[in-house]
């Protein structure tokens, strides 16, 4: 736009019918030419070749070196020196740089060799790119001229200086010659070099006085691979790496397309992470900016006190919050701090750090983070605020043995261990609302049981002890799972209540469940092993402090399975599947996988399943369907309507009854906010699924439509009306 302001005036002059347009702008270009060859400026001509149009040519003297020439400044030109024996830099050049610059010519030479390509491979040409290294720092790089016979290359290139070179050949990567020099007139031969189709990385990797590190270890990791935690075998087939040269310059070819990280490790540096680079087919990526490697990070951590409240010192835990590699566990350091409240934590790569500070009975007093982006040795003074706490953990009258995790907002999550009377004793690192989890048995399988949360006072005095209590309710379901052959394999067994999960636990080989913390009302109970689930979740009411006792058997399972698409028929992939087989009195939810498919094991007794697919971009679709062998194929509606509405409700469509929320993504069993979003249809909102006929609305949605339904009970209306 600005070039165009430049080039027309803001009036256009019309007279008798005829515009009268002004006369193009052109701008004065002057070029400076430094010849390394003095004879390349005898019989030589300047060269100034257009995107489009006629190339503007002057020729030079001897005698001088400096010209102008006049350019339109509404074209890109590319401007060299050419005679027959000599090689110029090519420049390119617009109306928005500077109105100078500078060629340098040289004699000519050749360089030429051997390309080798994959069997039956026909090779579509070859570009050539030159960079004269002058005091070993490369200039801007310049096309040059080259053919290609066959297999075999030929390009011009400077006579008598050190330069790069970089051939081009559509469909492979880039090939690089280094510290290249050719002899005046003459001809240089360089080694063959094998051609490598697919897309490539390139970059330079330098330390933190940005000076080019030599030798340093670049390796590219495949991310859909991270879910694999032993490195060694992500080596080799899924990982790729190159050493950087002298220049700190290093290639990576052959790849597939796909999402990568590059991890670039150096002696005596700390590790650098370029954490996610998308590559297509057949693309060849330059990095923007070099891969910069900082100082091996220090922590010099003082503590305030120094010591704990017995005079113990503190044990601390540094935790990288990136790993390294995809799919490792971050690497942690385990240290204890001096009498004098100070430790040093070494070999710390840049990265952000958690910290964990404990006191002697191993209870978390701090959780915080620190920065080491910088690198080095850094001083990190932390002053512990600890709050002793004391209390109890009961079901209904009955102590508890269980652990405890402790969350707050800030603080990150506390645990602690109550003992066979239901005692637990330890330090929270700040005062405010502690959510607590209460995880019974213990061992490896417990069931997490939400407890009601924990509050201490902002005001709350350091260092004294504070009494706590956590109850839950004393309702009890126990049991035991059994499979059809009578064996007690594991299992998860799920407790709902109103349609969500409210309580599971993964039983032990003994297949015993022990369900706790329960309040009065009804439930459903369902378990699920490898060998096979439960026909259909088992009704159970239990009464105040009730213990009800169960055995859930499973059967054979079948397989549900299918594919959700867009309108445009790709893959929906991240889509979120909830499914129900009782008639939608109990929900669980899946996601579809990057190509869109999604499976989930039935009960072999299980004949129909109903459905509710909900994505960002699609209004939510709704089915009940027999289960078949054959995947089911969901292809998402372009246009819905949406329905609002203020209370809570049951929805009813195609077969299909379920409470409002399942329809809320990504969080189906989340909060819902009164509005759903879904295909066209006919649907029957009621303000619960055990609501009488006469106060449930029907609703046709059109593309587009909105409608706002009124949920309170046709009684409570009328009371309002006569009222």
């Amino acid at each position: 736009m600005k070039s165009l302001i430049r080039q027309w005036p803001a009036v256009l002059l019309i007279s008798s019918g005829v515009v009268i347009m002004p006369a193009r702008a052109d701008v004065k270009i002057h070029i400076e030419v430094a010849p390394a060859a003095g004879e390349c400026l005898a019989g030589a001509e300047l060269i100034a070749i257009p995107d489009q149009g006629t190339p503007v040519t002057i020729p030079t003297n001897p005698a001088r070196n400096e010209y102008s020439l006049r350019l339109a400044e509404t074209q890109e030109w590319s401007i060299s020196l050419r005679k027959a024996d000599c090689w110029s830099e090519t420049r390119r050049w617009t109306a928005d740089d500077e109105s100078g610059l500078t060629l340098t010519a040289y004699a000519a030479a050749a360089a030429e060799s051997t390309l080798e390509a994959p069997r039956g491979t026909k090779l579509r040409g070859v570009k050539g790119i030159v960079s004269v290294l002058a005091s070993a720092v490369p200039m801007p790089e310049s096309a040059t001229s080259c053919s290609l016979d066959g297999t075999r290359w030929h390009c011009a290139v400077p006579a008598g200086v050190t330069f790069d070179l970089r051939l081009e050949v559509p469909g492979f990567s880039a090939v690089y010659y280094w510290d290249v020099v050719a002899g005046a007139q003459g001809r240089r031969v360089l080694e063959p070099a094998a051609l490598r189709p697919g897309a490539s990385i390139i970059g330079w990797v330098q330390n933190a006085e940005k000076k080019p590190l030599a030798g340093a270890s670049v390796t590219l990791i495949p991310l859909q691979f991270q879910g694999n935690s032993r490195r060694d075998d992500l080596a080799g087939r899924r990982m790729r790496g190159s050493q950087t040269n002298k220049r700190g310059f290093f290639q990576i070819a052959g790849l597939d397309a796909g999402h990568y990280r590059i991890v670039s490790e150096a002696s005596g540096w700390s590790a650098a992470i370029i954490a996610e680079v998308e590559l297509r087919t057949g693309e060849a990526v330059k990095l923007p900016f070099p891969i910069l490697h900082a100082p091996i990070g220090e922590a010099d951590i003082v503590f305030e006190p120094a010591a704990d409240p017995q005079g113990r010192p503190w044990r601390v835990e540094v935790t990288e919050v990136t790993p390294l590699l995809p799919g490792e566990p971050p690497r942690t350091s385990l240290l204890k701090a001096g009498l004098d409240g100070r430790v040093v934590v070494e070999g710390l790569r840049v990265d952000l750090y958690e910290v964990v500070v404990r006191d002697g009975d191993d209870a978390v007093a701090l959780r915080t983070e620190i920065d080491l982006y910088e690198g080095g040795r850094r001083t990190i003074l932390l002053a512990i605020h600890a709050l002793r706490i004391r209390g109890a953990v009961r079901a209904g009258d009955d102590p508890l043995e269980a652990d405890l995790h402790l969350a707050h907002p800030s603080a990150g999550v506390v645990r602690m261990t109550a003992d066979e009377k239901g005692r637990f004793e330890g330090i929270l690192p700040a005062a405010g609302t502690w959510a607590v989890t209460v995880l019974y048995p213990h061992g490896a399988a417990p069931a997490r049981i939400e407890a009601s949360p924990v509050r201490i006072a902002e005001d709350a005095q350091r260092g004294s002890l504070h009494e706590i209590e956590v109850q839950l309710p004393g309702g009890r379901i126990r049991g035991e799972v059994i499979g059809d052959d009578g064996q007690r394999d594991p299992a998860v067994v799920h407790l709902f209540r109103g349609g969500r999960i409210v309580a599971q636990q993964r039983t032990n080989g003994d297949g015993r469940f022990d369900l706790v913390g329960l309040s009065a009302g009804d439930y459903q109970v369902d378990a699920q092993s490898a060998a096979g689930s439960t026909p259909a979740p088992l009704d159970v009411r239990i009464e105040e402090d009730e213990t009800a006792e169960l055995t859930l058997k499973t059967a054979p399972v079948v397989l549900v399975s299918g594919y959700v698409l867009t309108p445009d028929g790709l893959p929906a992939s991240g889509a979120s599947i909830q499914m129900s087989v009782d008639g939608g009195r109990s929900w669980s939810g899946g996601v579809a996988g990057l190509n869109g498919y999604f499976e989930r094991p039935l009960s072999r007794g299980t004949t129909a399943v109903q459905m509710i697919v909900l994505t960002y971009d699609y209004p939510a679709t709704v089915l009940s369907t027999a289960i078949t062998r054959e995947p089911l194929r969901i292809q998402l509606p372009r246009q819905g309507g949406l329905i609002r509405f203020g209370d809570r409700a049951s929805v009813s469509a195609r077969g299909v009854v379920a409470p409002a929320y399942i329809f809320h993504f990504p969080e189906p069993l989340g909060r819902f906010g009164g509005a759903i979003y879904v295909e066209p249809g006919l649907y029957t909102l009621c303000p619960s699924s055990r609501s009488p006929r006469e106060d449930c609305h029907e609703v046709v949605v059109q593309p587009g439509s909105t409608h706002n339904v009124d949920l309170q009970p046709r009684k409570k209306q009328e009371e309002e009306g006569r009222t």
